[in-house]
Parts: structure tokens; sequence; C-alpha cells
């Protein structure tokens, strides 16, 4: 053990500012308890990788190769499906090697792994808060505005919309990979480093708290539609307002996720700057949150399977498992929006 080592075992002098107290030290006793945490951990993320990058490559693939699948709806989706693929095609990976080299106490102190693997984890929550937004505000488009949804909704539009999302995604993740490079322990980067993770907080939970009450307005609006159907509708207009129904139930489950995976992370933060705890137990619960996180990427394309029929079939279709109806009329998905008679 190093001579700067304190008798508690912790190292004092020696300071990680971009991971702070959930840097990993090799002083960390190896308990029962930490070892089936870092074993549980592993094994979540090792049976999950491959379902995630599979279920999410089908999901783009459906929509690239099935035209009844794509629609300004649907390309939303698979543009989410797109930044959980990448989770799954280096986020998890990453996480897992990080969380191996501590079982087996070979990683490196403030080592770059770590510092990609928390990199990743900070990039994969905007691209998925962006991209929910996104898909929240074209369903209230929907929902609010059906008349006028092709006249709101252009396709270039929701070009420049995804566009926007993974610039400030990319914008998000080259300033973390400034400062995980720098990496100083000077007070300019103390404060720096304090101020960007507070803000980036700050606007990761008011995305969520506008999802949520966007998603509470489309609850409202489509209750009342339902109230609404009486013989005055015509078919079209009633199978519209049930269509939009189910969407908003879809999107519901999908907010739900987030917030069952992404509520840890909140409550973690606000633990960290409030509660005491050991850094080996900040360790730990900074992993969990993170795997809670990053099986939202699973989660998702789950949830279209689940709810969305053409989604099954498409799917279905692709593995080999069904054959291809290229005889019957092509029908919209459950979140496309049908065109009510004048």
């Amino acid at each position: 053990m190093s001579n700067n080592s304190t008798s508690n075992g912790f190292y004092e002098s020696e300071e990680c500012p971009y991971l702070e107290e959930v840097a990993w030290r090799d002083e960390f006793l190896l308990t029962e308890g930490t070892y089936n945490h870092l074993v549980a951990i592993i094994s979540i993320n090792s049976i999950s990788v491959l379902p995630t990058v599979l279920l999410n490559a089908l999901v783009i693939f459906a929509v690239a190769t099935r035209g009844q699948l794509r629609n300004k709806a649907t390309i939303l989706l698979a543009c989410l499906a797109g930044a959980d693929l990448l989770t799954g095609l280096l986020g998890q990976p990453i996480r897992i090697a990080v969380e191996v080299e501590r079982l087996r106490k070979t990683g490196t102190f403030c080592g770059a792994l770590e510092r990609v693997s928390i990199l990743s984890l900070g990039w994969h929550i905007f691209a998925t808060l962006s991209h929910l937004l996104l898909i929240t505000v074209d369903r209230y488009i929907a929902i609010k505005k059906p008349l006028r949804y092709r006249e709101i909704v252009t396709t270039r539009r929701v070009t420049v919309a995804v566009l926007l999302a993974w610039a400030s995604t990319i914008v998000v993740a080259i300033q973390d990979s400034i400062l995980a490079a720098i990496n100083s322990d000077t007070n300019i980067y103390s404060v720096y480093w304090n101020v960007s993770v507070v803000t980036l907080n700050i606007l990761g939970l008011i995305s969520i708290i506008v999802i949520v009450a966007i998603y509470f307005y489309i609850f409202l609006e489509v209750r009342c539609q339902q109230r609404s159907q009486t013989e005055h509708l015509s078919v079209e207009e009633i199978a519209t307002i049930r269509r939009n129904n189910r969407a908003a139930k879809t999107l519901g489950i999908i907010l739900i996720t987030l917030i069952v995976t992404y509520l840890p992370m909140i409550v973690s933060s606000i633990m960290y700057y409030s509660v005491n705890l050991q850094r080996p137990v900040l360790n730990c619960l900074a992993s969990w949150v993170a795997t809670l996180i990053m099986l939202s990427s699973l989660c998702n394309p789950v949830i279209y399977c689940w709810r969305m029929k053409k989604f099954r079939q498409a799917f279905l279709e692709i593995l080999h498992l069904r054959n291809r109806e290229n005889n019957q009329p092509q029908r919209a998905i459950e979140m496309q929006i049908i065109q009510p008679a004048h």
C-alpha cells in the first residue's frame, strides 16, 4: 500500500477530478457483498448486451426496408433505436470490462476505461432524452392537431429536429471528452466540472419533467376523445381516436420505463451531495445506476415489439420465421395518423 494511505485504507492525496468519489481504488476491500454486487452487474450487462444490439438493429432495419413501417413517427423511433444500438455496441461492453477489472483488481486508478465508461453513459442519457422529447412532441401534435399533422410535421422538420438532437449530444460528448482528457486538479477545472455536472443534471431533469407533462396532456386529450365517441363520428374518425389511444398508451409505457430506469440516477445524485456515504458504497451505487440506465436500451425495442403488431410481423419476416405478405395491402401501424374524413 502506498505511503500516502491512511489507516482506513483510502488515498487522501490521490484524487481523480473527473470521476470524483466514484473512482475505483485498488485499496477497496473486495468484501463478499461488493463481490456479489460486481458479479450481478457483470451478469446483467452480459446477458442483456446481445438482445440490445439485435433488437435495436431489427428496429432500424425494419423501418428502413418496410414501406408500411416508414413514417415520421417510426423514423423517430428508429433514431432512438440508433442511440440504443450504440449503447449495446459500446456502452455495455465497456461497463462489463470496467467491472471485470474491478473484480480482478487489475484496473488502473482513474484509468482511461473508467473515464470512457462515464463518458458513454452521459452520451447515452442525453441522446435518449432528446429523442424521447421529439417522439413526445410528435405525439402531442398528432393528438392536438390531427387535421394539420402532415402540414406541421414535415419530413424536413423531422430531419432538422433529429440532426439538432444528435448535434447537441455530440456537443455534450465533446465537452465531457475534454474534461476527461484534461483531468486537472486546479480550482478552475473543479469549478467548471461541478458547473457542467449540475447543468447537465438540471437539463436532464427538465427534459424528463417536460416529457411527462406533455404526455399527461396527451393522456387527458385521449380520454376526452374517447368520451366524445358518438354515432355522429365517422368510421375513420373513430379509428383515428382508437389508434391515437393505443399510441398514447405505448408512449406511456416507454415513459414509465424511462422513469423507473432514470429515477435511481436522480436519487443517487441527491444522495451524493447530501448524504455522507463511504466511497465503496458510492462506487457500487454508481455501477447499479449505470446498469439500470443502459437496460432502457433493451426495454424500448421490447415495448415496440409487444405493442405494435406491424413491428412484430416485420421482425418475424426478417428472421425468416414468417412468410412475407406481399399481396396484402399495406396498412398503417399503430402510431401512424389516419387523415380524418372532411
